[in-house]
């Protein structure tokens, strides 16, 4: 897990420069190593830095500091590298990584899980390696079998390889978007790229894009887009590759999608048994491959479904080394409404189980807010992002572990989400199945509580037309298309959107759930984790995003997955005997929350309305003065209560921490 810079040059610059200032911003995401590589006039440099390896074999490279005026003749390609050491953790696995013969280049972040196969391939074919990372079979994997090589790989990566030999270059981007790649492309034909905004808008200055700024202001969704928050600085989208040539470099005419998720007709035919058992093999089996570490390896735990049954499953395959330990790290909270303990601590007299708690409080979060949007980058929906922020801050300190493995990913596959309801029961309306109509809305009843008004509207949102379930949705509140708080003159060039809607309307609940996994929910999930697992120096893994135990999963038919008022189906039932039952059996959900409802419209409510007030006037005119009375009214009660509030504060400290231009 690591840290990655490139540039692309075809005029005159001082790259050496540019590359030192966007990798030194980003040493956190790997103060373990760094490097440098060039390539001009065929001729190739490596130089370290003040973080390289201390080792004969790095030691002897010039240090980049004393050519950071030199000028480069164009073309070039520049790339630079910071490290997180996790497999291989000696100079062997040193980046930027070149190939024995010196033609291939690459700058990566990320694990391949199963590089251990893929290897053995590559040796069966008379490939030698030098180191035992990862790095060096995925660059040796290019040689091979070209741009191909990615649909080999089960992981999490954003990689760039420079072929010396052709001038090509070669990028992609994992299949769900695990890890981040971003990139800017001047007028003068020079690309710039890396891990995370700021590398970027540091170089060029901060200029807001409106429509985004548009969509999470007024939808609450970002990452949906190869667009981000900054005009002019894209994401590589996930799944997704490109191939350029440095004579004439660019990412965005070049992109093309490799990776499509797809149902497998053969597996939705799977007898229900067999199916929980091919369920289990399936996650265990992506578990077990992302304990492939050379550090140690342990696991968040909410409390809930997801997390536990990792927590568990780690704790099976571990049985066999008596050695082993697994460190689990939780948020908490002193509301009991907002609190998980009592099924986070079913594990706490495990024998080889370390627990690990923390309880983020508000006065915190605002102290710490400035550096948390900084490492984001962008602004974010939810406090809960404070939570997960604060869990990795106990990992980094309680310093017994470098990797987590985590459970996002579970419910936008398995309809864990009570978003999934208006779908499955419009589908059972569409195909007049009126006995599982029924019968579910019986079960929602007695297990969910809904009422039956709330069942029929839910009916009528899963069978309506986009148009008029907009319309529902606006009558109840729900949708806001135009908000009288949003300054349009400042977001006049906005336009609104009703793509977002399909997450709650008349749509196939296999749509639904494709639509949450590519666009609505995982995206900005993962970016969330990796900007708070990585501002901490801690590799997060996600064992639902195995990209084989995914394409099974979305396959099964969705009463394997929702029944009778149950989620999750196939996972319950495969966890049978492997998990605590008042968790396996457990309804309700949460994650890791804050009670930031209770903090707004109790205990911390005056702290919420100054950040308010402060925010608005950072927002240089893009929130208006009238949104207090909106923030008041649900503090006070009279509104019911939504995240506006958070998403207004978090977005006018942003636009004050990066400088944004409206």
């Amino acid at each position: 897990m690591c840290g990655i810079s490139f540039i692309i040059g075809s005029h005159p610059l001082k790259p050496l420069k540019n590359l030192k200032s966007m990798t030194d911003a980003i040493k956190h995401r790997g103060p373990d190593d760094e490097g440098y590589y060039l390539y001009s006039e065929a001729r190739r440099q490596v130089f370290k830095g003040p973080d390289t390896h201390n080792s004969p074999l790095l030691s002897s490279l010039p240090d980049i500091r004393e050519k950071l005026d030199a000028e480069a003749a164009t073309p070039f390609v520049a790339l630079g590298h910071r490290r997180l050491s996790i497999i291989d953790t000696s100079p062997n696995g040193h980046q930027p990584m070149e190939t024995k013969d010196q033609r291939f280049a690459i700058s990566y972040n990320g694990e391949v899980y199963n590089f251990k196969e893929i290897r053995k391939e590559l040796e069966s074919m008379s490939v030698n390696f030098r180191s035992a990372s990862d790095t060096e079979v995925i660059i040796e994997s290019f040689r091979a079998w070209g741009i191909n090589c990615v649909r080999r790989f089960n992981g999490m990566f954003a990689f760039i390889i420079f072929d010396s030999h052709t001038g090509d270059i070669f990028g992609a981007r994992d299949r769900f978007g695990i890890k981040p790649f971003y990139y800017q492309e001047d007028d003068r034909g020079t690309v710039f790229g890396g891990s995370e905004i700021k590398q970027l808008a540091l170089l060029k200055g901060s200029k807001l894009n409106h429509q985004t700024a548009y969509d999470y202001l007024t939808w609450g969704q970002t990452d949906f887009s190869d667009q981000t928050l900054f005009k002019d600085i894209n994401q590589l989208p996930a799944g997704s590759l490109f191939t350029t040539n440095i004579s004439r470099p660019s990412i965005k005419a070049n992109i093309r999608r490799y990776y499509t998720l797809e149902r497998n007709k053969e597996i939705s035919e799977l007898p229900y048994d067999e199916a929980v058992r091919i369920y289990k093999e399936q996650l265990t089996r992506s578990v077990s491959l992302r304990l492939r570490a050379d550090v140690p390896v342990g696991t968040c735990l909410s409390g809930g479904l997801d997390s536990s049954s990792i927590v568990s499953l780690v704790e099976n395959l571990r049985k066999e080394n008596s050695n082993a330990e697994t460190h689990t790290f939780s948020s908490c909270s002193h509301e009991s409404k907002y609190d998980e303990q009592p099924f986070i601590d079913l594990y706490k007299n495990k024998p080889k189980i370390r627990q690990h708690k923390t309880f983020p409080d508000p006065k915190r979060l605002f102290e710490e807010l400035d550096q948390i949007i900084w490492h984001h980058d962008e602004p974010f929906l939810s406090t809960s992002v404070f939570a997960e922020w604060s869990v990795f801050d106990l990992v980094k300190k309680t310093g017994n572990v470098k990797v987590t493995l985590d459970g996002h990913g579970a419910d936008e596959q398995l309809l864990g989400y009570h978003t999934f309801i208006p779908s499955l029961l419009g589908t059972h309306f569409r195909n007049f199945d009126w006995l599982a109509l029924i019968k579910e809305a019986r079960y929602l009843s007695r297990l969910h509580k809904y009422s039956a008004v709330e069942i029929i509207r839910k009916t009528g949102i899963g069978i309506f037309p986009v148009g008029i379930s907009k319309w529902l949705l606006n009558i109840t509140g729900r949708l806001h298309t135009e908000p009288a708080w949003l300054g349009t003159l400042s977001l006049e060039n906005s336009q609104s959107r009703s793509d977002f809607i399909t997450d709650t309307t008349a749509s196939t609940i296999d749509r639904t759930s494709c639509n949450q996994i590519t666009k609505t929910s995982i995206p900005k999930q993962l970016k969330w984790c990796d900007r708070d697992s990585m501002a901490k120096s801690i590799e997060s893994r996600v064992p639902f995003l195995d990209h084989e135990l995914v394409e099974f999963t979305t396959s099964l038919p969705a009463t394997y997955r929702f029944k009778n008022g149950i989620t999750k189906r196939v996972l319950r039932d495969s966890m049978r005997g492997i998990l605590p039952e008042k968790i396996r059996l457990r309804m309700d959900k949460m994650g890791f929350v804050t009670p930031e409802e209770s903090w707004i419209k109790n205990s911390d409510t005056a702290l919420f309305m100054k950040a308010t007030k402060d925010a608005i006037s950072y927002s240089d005119g893009i929130i208006n003065e009238s949104f207090l009375a909106h923030a008041n009214s649900i503090a006070e009660g009279r509104k019911p209560f939504d995240r506006t509030i958070w998403r207004t504060i978090c977005f006018g400290n942003w636009m004050k921490v990066f400088n944004i231009s409206a």
